[in-house]
Parts: C-alpha cells; sequence; structure tokens
C-alpha cells in the first residue's frame, strides 16, 4: 500500500543526477603541474601520464612524478603522447625539438633544418615508428634528427597480412598515409571540414570529425563508417577525439566516451557529468574512467563505482527496511524519504526538522510510525498519516508486546496504547539501546548488557556468559531464531539465552547496525561492512566491504539488503552497491625505485658490493595502484636467506643493517604481484676463511713486533725531540742575531744624525719613527712562531722604507701581490723573509755602489700553498759571499731554521738561489721560496 507523497523539488533531483557517480578530482593540489589538461595516455606499465600546459605528470595512483624543461623537455607545453611498444612516451609539441621519455629521462631530437620549430596537426604510428604531419609535409625521425620524408608512390595498400616492414617501409606507409587521407576515405575538398582530425595506429587509420567517424584497415583494404553517439554543438563538437587504449579504440569528445568493438561499431556510451566539464575521456586496461578539463584538472571514475548509485548526498541518513515500503531513509533535520524502485529515486515521505530517531512498521497493527525528536508518524493502511506530537512521550523506538507499544526513552521505558499513544505505564531502566519481542519476550539491550520484561518489571539475565553484561547498541531475530547482539566496542554475537557465539573478525568493534536475509548477516562497523554467510551450523565471514568496493568511507549508519543490491546509510548520503559487484585487481605494478647499499646504487647493471662495517640497504618501494586503498601505501617483504617469512609494512622505505656477506635476494609483494632482485655483499680479505687462518698464526709475532717496534720508537722519539728542540732554540737565536743586523742599526742611527747635523727635521723625524717601529715589529714578532702574510709584508715594507731613507733615494722596491691571495689568512713563519730581503740590500745593492731596485712577488699555487721571488739587479751571490768570509752565513740560519720547520710537519717550504740577470754585470739574484702549510 503506498502512501501519499509529498512533491520531490526540483533541485533535488538534479542533485542526484548530477552527482549519480563519485569521480575523484586530482589537481595542482595533489601535484598535477597544471590544472589545464590537455588528454591523458596509459603506458605499457600501467602509468597514466597527463599531459599540460605546463608539463607532463606520470600517475601511478598514489603521487605524480613531473617533467619540465628542468628535465629536458624542450617546451612545458605538450599537447599530444604517443606509446610505442617499446613503451618508449613520445611527446609532440610546437617547439623545435622533439622525442620521447624512457626510464625518468628525457631525450631530444632537433630538427634537421636549423632553427625550425615544429607543428604536429596529426600524428602516424606504426609499431615504434612515427609520421608527423607539419603543415604541408610529413616528418620522420632519421639519423638523430627529424626530417622531411616524401610520398613513395608505389605502396599498394592493403599491404599483406603479417608481413615484416622495415623501419624505413614503415615510414613510407605512414608518409603515404598521411598525404593520401582524402584519397584512401575518398573525400572531396568541398566536403573538408576544420574540426576533421586524423590518427593512425599500425593497421588502422581513423578519421574522426564532428557527426561520425570513418576507420580503414590497411591490411584488409576495407573502409568501415559510422555515427558520433552524442550531437554536440559545434562548439564542442571541436573537441571530438579518438584515442587507442590498452589495444581498443575509443571516440571521445565534450561529455561523453564510447569505446569501440571489434567490428569499429560502438559498444557503449559512458556519459560524463556535464558539470565536470571534461573535453577528454577514456578508459584505462582496469576499467577506470579518466576525464580531462581545462580549468579542474583530470577527474578519475574507479571501475568499481560504475555501478554505483549515490543518493541523497550530503546528508546524515539511517536506513529502515519495512514490510509496506521497501526502504524508508530518516535524514537528519530534513525528515523521512521512502526508496521509489522504478525510479531509483528517494522521495519525501515527510519533511521534519531536528533529530530523525528511527521508522519502525508493526505487523500486527499493519502500521508503519516514524519516530523524530518531536513527532510520531502513523502511517495506516489507507495511506493517511497521522501526526502525534513526541515531546511528552519522548520515545526513539518502539516494538509491540501483548497489545501495547513499548517505547524506548533516555532513562527507561513506556508502555504506550497502541490506538491512542497514550502513556499507559513507565519503568525505569537508564540506557536502554533498543527493543524486540524475542521467544514471547520483550527483550532490551542496555548500555550494561541483556534485559527482558516480564511480570511488569524489568530483569537482567541470569548469566555467566561475560558478552550478556556488554554495552548494547541494536538487537535482531535471524531467520534460524537467534537473537543477533550488536554490541558497542565489543563486536556481535548470536545468542538463545543459553550460549553466546561470538561472529568471527567482529571482535573489539562497535556494530551500529545490522541487516538479515535468510542465512545472510551484514553488519556495519568502524572498518566497514562485515558479510557472514551460514556454512553448514556456523557463520563465518565470507566478505568485506570498504572503499575498495565503493563506499565513501568505512563508517557506515546503517544497511538494507534488497533483491539485487545492498544498500548504505552513511554521514554523507546513500550508496548502492549491486551484491555480485564485478571488480578488477587494480595494483598493476610494484617496482623499486631505490636500492642502495650505503652509497651505492643496485639498481643499475652492478649487482655486487663490497662488504663494509655498519653497512646499511636501504630498498625504496612503490607500486601502481588505482584502487580507492591506493592512498594507503601496504607492502610486503622479505630478504632471502636472512629472512624466510614475509613482513608487511605501510612505508615506501625498507631498512636492512649490518648485513653479512652473503648472495641475497629482495622480494617485495603487493596484492598478486611479486618482484624480486639479487644482490651480491662480497666478503673483504680477511673474512676469508684462509685469511682469518692467517691472521690468527701471526698474531703472536705481530703484537710482539708491535710492543718492542713502538717501545723503540718512543726512545728514538724522545732523543730526536731533545736534539730538535735543542737546534731550534740555538737557530732562533742566529735568526734574532741575523734580523737585528748591528751594521743596520748602525747606519740607521748615522742617517738620523746626518739629517739632524742638516737641520732636516722632517726627514730625521720620519727616519726615526719608522726606525722605532721597526726595532718594535722585530722584538714583538721575534716571539711568535708564525704570523699572516699581510704582517710578513707589512714589516718588509717598514724595513725597505728605511733603507730608502738611508740610501737617499738610490733604492727602490716593488710588491707584487697574487689577487688570489688571501692576504688576511694566509700563515707564513715569522720573520723568514726579511733576513734574506736584508741581504739583497747590504750584499746586493749596497756593493753595486749605484742605484738598484728589488722585486718582491707572491704568487698563489693552491690552497695555503703560495710562492715567494725575492729579486734584486745587485752584484750577485757570488760576488756578495766573497766579502763575507769570516763570518756565519745568514743562509746557513736559514736553512737550518727551514729544516726544523719541515720536520714540524706543520710545513713545508723549500728554497733556491740563482742569478737573475746572468748576462749583464751586475748579475742580481733571485731567492725563491715555496711554503706550503699543511696543518
Amino acid at each position: 500500500m503506498r502512501t501519499k507523497k509529498f512533491h520531490i523539488i526540483l533541485f533535488l533531483m538534479i542533485w542526484n543526477f548530477s552527482f549519480a557517480q563519485e569521480y575523484t578530482n586530482f589537481s595542482v593540489t595533489e601535484g598535477l603541474p597544471s590544472n589545464h589538461v590537455y588528454r591523458l595516455v596509459q603506458d605499457k606499465k600501467g602509468f597514466i601520464w597527463v599531459f599540460t600546459d605546463k608539463g607532463l605528470a606520470r600517475f601511478n595512483g598514489t603521487e605524480f612524478r613531473t617533467f619540465t624543461t628542468r628535465d629536458g623537455l624542450p617546451t612545458n607545453d605538450i599537447w599530444d603522447l604517443r606509446i610505442g611498444p617499446d613503451n618508449k612516451v613520445w611527446y609532440f609539441s610546437k617547439s623545435p625539438s622533439l622525442g620521447y621519455i624512457l626510464n625518468d629521462s628525457v631525450y631530444n631530437f632537433p630538427s634537421c633544418k636549423p632553427n625550425t620549430a615544429f607543428y604536429p596537426s596529426s600524428t602516424f604510428q606504426m609499431g615504434n615508428t612515427f609520421v608527423f604531419g607539419n603543415t604541408a609535409e610529413s616528418i620522420a625521425l632519421i639519423d638523430g634528427c627529424w626530417q622531411t620524408v616524401k610520398n613513395i608512390g608505389e605502396i599498394k595498400l592493403p599491404l599483406e597480412k603479417n608481413k615484416i616492414l622495415s623501419e624505413k617501409e614503415k615510414r613510407d606507409v605512414l608518409t603515404y598515409l598521411q598525404s593520401s587521407v582524402d584519397e584512401i576515405f575518398d573525400i572531396d575538398e568541398a566536403n573538408w571540414v576544420l574540426n576533421t582530425r586524423f590518427v593512425s595506429h599500425d593497421s588502422l587509420l581513423v578519421m574522426i570529425y564532428s557527426d561520425g567517424y570513418n576507420i580503414y584497415n590497411i591490411n584488409t583494404g576495407k573502409t568501415y563508417s559510422g555515427n558520433m553517439p552524442m550531437k554536440l554543438t559545434p562548439q564542442y563538437a571541436y573537441f571530438n577525439r579518438v584515442t587507442f587504449a590498452n589495444d581498443e579504440i575509443q571516440l571521445t569528445g565534450f561529455g561523453f566516451l564510447a569505446p569501440l568493438k571489434k567490428d569499429y561499431s560502438i559498444s557503449e556510451v559512458i556519459k560524463i557529468p556535464g558539470n565536470l566539464q571534461a573535453h577528454f575521456s577514456f578508459r584505462d586496461r582496469t576499467g577506470n574512467i579518466w576525464a580531462a578539463t581545462f580549468a579542474n584538472g583530470i577527474y578519475m571514475l574507479p571501475q568499481i563505482k560504475k555501478d554505483i548509485v549515490y543518493l541523497l548526498q550530503g546528508r546524515k541518513v539511517k536506513l529502515f527496511c519495512t514490510k509496506t515500503e521497501p526502504v524508508i531513509a530518516n535524514v537528519l533535520d530534513d525528515g523521512f524519504y521512502e526508496y521509489n524502485t522504478d525510479a531509483k529515486n528517494f522521495e519525501q515521505l515527510v519533511s521534519e526538522k531536528g533529530f530523525i530517531y528511527s521508522a519502525k512498521y508493526i505487523p500486527e497493527l499493519q502500521t508503519n510510525y516514524l519516530i523524530s525528536e518531536s513527532h510520531i508518524f502513523v502511517l495506516n493502511q489507507n495511506g493517511k498519516i497521522k501526526k502525534v506530537s513526541n515531546k511528552t512521550l519522548a520515545i526513539k523506538n518502539i516494538s509491540f508486546c501483548n497489545g501495547y507499544l513499548y517505547g524506548t526513552t533516555s532513562h527507561g521505558l513506556y508502555k504506550i496504547d497502541s490506538e491512542t499513544l497514550a502513556k499507559v505505564d513507565s519503568y525505569e531502566q537508564y540506557g536502554v539501546m533498543d527493543l524486540i519481542l524475542f521467544q514471547n519476550k520483550l527483550v532490551l539491550g542496555t548500555s550494561s548488557g541483556l534485559a527482558f520484561l516480564e511480570n511488569e518489571r524489568i530483569q537482567n539475565i541470569n548469566s555467566t556468559a561475560e558478552l550478556f553484561q556488554k554495552p548494547i547498541l541494536k538487537l535482531y531475530k535471524t531467520a534460524d531464531n537467534l537473537l543477533l547482539v550488536c554490541t558497542d566496542g565489543f563486536g556481535a554475537y548470536l545468542t538463545d539465552f543459553e550460549k553466546a557465539l561470538p561472529l568471527p573478525g567482529s571482535e573489539y568493534l562497535s556494530i551500529e547496525t545490522a541487516f538479515i536475509e535468510h542465512n545472510e548477516i551484514w553488519l556495519t562497523s568502524e572498518v566497514g561492512v562485515l558479510h557472514y554467510s551460514k556454512i553448514g551450523e556456523e557463520y563465518q565471514l565470507t566478505e568485506k566491504l570498504d572503499e575498495n568496493n565503493g563506499l565513501l568511507s568505512k563508517r557506515i549508519n546503517s544497511i538494507v539488503a534488497l533483491e539485487k543490491e545492498i544498500m548504505l546509510g552513511t554521514d554523507n548520503g546513500v550508496v548502492i552497491i549491486p551484491k555480485n559487484q564485478k571488480k578488477t585487481d587494480q595494483v598493476l605494478d610494484v617496482y623499486f625505485t631505490v636500492a642502495n647499499f650505503n652509497s651505492q646504487s643496485l639498481l643499475g647493471k652492478k649487482k655486487t658490493v663490497r662488504y663494509a662495517s655498519n653497512n646499511d640497504l636501504t630498498i625504496g618501494v612503490s607500486s601502481i595502484d588505482y584502487s580507492q586503498s591506493g592512498q594507503d601505501v601496504s607492502f610486503e617483504y622479505k630478504l632471502m636467506p636472512a629472512q624466510t617469512d614475509w613482513s608487511k609494512t605501510t612505508s615506501k622505505d625498507i631498512h636492512f643493517s649490518d648485513l653479512p656477506p652473503n648472495d641475497y635476494q629482495i622480494w617485495i609483494k603487493k596484492g598478486t604481484i611479486e618482484k624480486s632482485m639479487h644482490f651480491s655483499i662480497l666478503p673483504l680479505w680477511w673474512q676469508r676463511i684462509e685469511s682469518k687462518i692467517a691472521l690468527g698464526l701471526l698474531m703472536l709475532l705481530f703484537v710482539a713486533t708491535v710492543i718492542y717496534k713502538y717501545q723503540k720508537f718512543q726512545i728514538k722519539k724522545r732523543f730526536r725531540a731533545l736534539i730538535t728542540q735543542k737546534k731550534l732554540a740555538e737557530n732562533e737565536l742566529y735568526a734574532l742575531r741575523a734580523q737585528m743586523n748591528p751594521h743596520f742599526v748602525f747606519n740607521s742611527l748615522a742617517a738620523i744624525q746626518y739629517y739632524i747635523n742638516e737641520n732636516d727635521f722632517a726627514t730625521s723625524e720620519k727616519y726615526l719613527v719608522k726606525f722605532s717601529k721597526l726595532i718594535r715589529q722585530f722584538f714583538e714578532l721575534s716571539r711568535v712562531e708564525e704570523i699572516t702574510l699581510e704582517t710578513e709584508i707589512g714589516l718588509l715594507q717598514n724595513y725597505l722604507d728605511i733603507e730608502k731613507l738611508r740610501f737617499k733615494e738610490k733604492l727602490a722596491y716593488h710588491i707584487k701581490l697574487d689577487p688570489f691571495l688571501n692576504m688576511q689568512e694566509t700563515k707564513i713563519p715569522s720573520m723568514l723573509l726579511q733576513p734574506i730581503v736584508e741581504n739583497a740590500v747590504n750584499h746586493g745593492i749596497f756593493n753595486k755602489g749605484k742605484s738598484g731596485h728589488i722585486d718582491l712577488n707572491f704568487t698563489n699555487i693552491a690552497n695555503n700553498e703560495f710562492l715567494v721571488e725575492i729579486v734584486d739587479n745587485g752584484v750577485g751571490f757570488a760576488n756578495s759571499k766573497k766579502k763575507q768570509s769570516g763570518r756565519i752565513s745568514s743562509s746557513t740560519v736559514l736553512q737550518n731554521r727551514l729544516d726544523i720547520l719541515n720536520r714540524s710537519k706543520q710545513w713545508v717550504i723549500t728554497f733556491s738561489n740563482r742569478e737573475a740577470y746572468p748576462d749583464e754585470l751586475d748579475v742580481g739574484n733571485i731567492s725563491t721560496f715555496k711554503i706550503k702549510k699543511t696543518q
């Protein structure tokens, strides 16, 4: 008996129609380079390739790997991709070079004509050979560059079946097709339209236009013609396309997808919701539908969701199955709806605001009771609706027993007159969640377990079964006269009040609702829907429904099983799933992304590494998985022979440490797909058996030798240190004395006195200031071991300035500094250069008897290493040495000091002398230092 319905609101019909199927959107938020998408293709491995105006993206179901000009693309605006049998992803765009992507590397090939940009208007493919139309030309890749190829008029079509063509023959065929499509399809020039497109794939040539399509089979020479499945406006007709996806020809356009049969007729028309604004769609190898848009990225309809209907979306719904109406839906803050099996839609029965509690059919009264927070709606056999206030009763659920209605309240149970709905009696019992007539008793499910109403009193069930005392949410009667009890956090169980039989797999779950049909039980829980079938005398878990079955989430409020469908109430509407749901495995591949032993990769050809202590093996895994659980990475792995059992992980990275030398095989698995990789860790020489034996025999001898050598070394070291310290002290004294040359001091003072006598007080004062500063520098720097190069050069400048005054400007000097030398950071032994410069002045220039000059050149060699040249045009080292007999040569002092510095291991210094101008009277001298700081 049908009741009178309220009018259906128009926007609700549009809502249900537009969102009958749940598409998943992927945009720049999820990793796309742009929301402006041209098209999509699927390669041989199963990756989905998306080409946009801002680059390419490869999708594995979980994440996008992008390719842009940063990766080698000639442009980011890629508008066409073709996949070869070798899985090279060929890209075509308006650019000066075209190529392919293989193994994450981009390969570009330029035009054979320099400074030429391509405009691929059509692409023809036969195997791995491609020819594209570039205005009036046919372009093919020959010898590493793209060049124009000419039509071969002798080609006869159709080709012989199974004939193997050479690459040149393939190019000739494709060139012929590209230039002769009008003859092949017998098209009059007057009938050409702007939106006509041509595509070839191996033995097929397809022409598509706004109203229809033609297919030419190269092998048979026959042409097939068909009409487009949808008539589109001229604006949208321009987007009609043909694509070859997984050995299937698919026609697509604005809002539709039409795969073709083997005879080239349309097998079905898949409508894409208009609100998506999708201009291109295709079906992948596992049945998923993909759609491209110009503003919102891409959309995907999983194969599992194609036969699923989503109704009352965006609203919290609970479902109740009654006798007179197939399904009643309680919609929060909206009212009660009934399901129209003919229209496959919900139609509103009663509009009601606030909380909606339950709907219950009482067969003894042949009446439906719809209970909300404010009212009880009584639907009688005559189809009339009686509205009664629920403010006084405040009941949430009802049942019938012995001529009375019983309703649950927040503080107990009410006995209600079935005619007037007036309260007859009340029974105090807090936490009553549900009630049911079972074994002629009114059984109550409470927050503290099972109870029943007997002799006008609520009594707890006297039993030792612990489950009887658990918090209860719902009660149902099974077909075999058992009571199904749904608990909050302790699963579900069946009972006859003598014993409790838990349903396997439901332990510690909260079972919100259930549905019983013959010997089938469906439970809703926080992990999805659990489906049980009675096999023999027991109920066994036979199926679990979750997102992989098209559910919006695992959280389900209620469930109703119809003849061919399962209807689920959720916080986001109603989901209707076919009982015999066709599922296709969406895991296409599992693969290694990383395999590193310490810093060495194992993914290339090299599969052998040497053992290292504290080693680390890092394995990165990923998969091509388009299931709804693809976002939750879950793999199994084992490393044989160290690990023989499978381990499960939700991480994409697997680590092993301290692996000993051995031959290994790492296995990864997802679903039914397994992959493995072999590698070997070779032992070091000392890890070999023969090496260990030899080492054991030599160990005692080695220890004894080490002890002896160590003791001897320590003695020699102490002795050598004492000698070095003594020589260092002596040579430092010699160096100081050499630096403080008495002649220099005497001559400087005499020069100062001369200027004073000449009444040249300015010069004498200037001379005296420089002299005092130099003396102070001598004493200060003689106490430090090393100084900066800047300080050493400052000392030399001060010294040479004084000598210039003393020589009355007959001495000139120049200091040349390498710009690459860091004067503030570079170190030099203290006062190393001054004695040599002083020799150049006093023994070179002084003995010359006329003006002379000195050049100091500092040249950078490497970090902490530089070269110093002291060049003078004096009488030369040999002539100067003859006049210095009987005195300790400063060069001897210098050499001793250099020996000590070199033995300290902190410096490496070499020194040499040679004549500067051997062909002149004053041969001059060049003193060269090569200085390197090692510590």
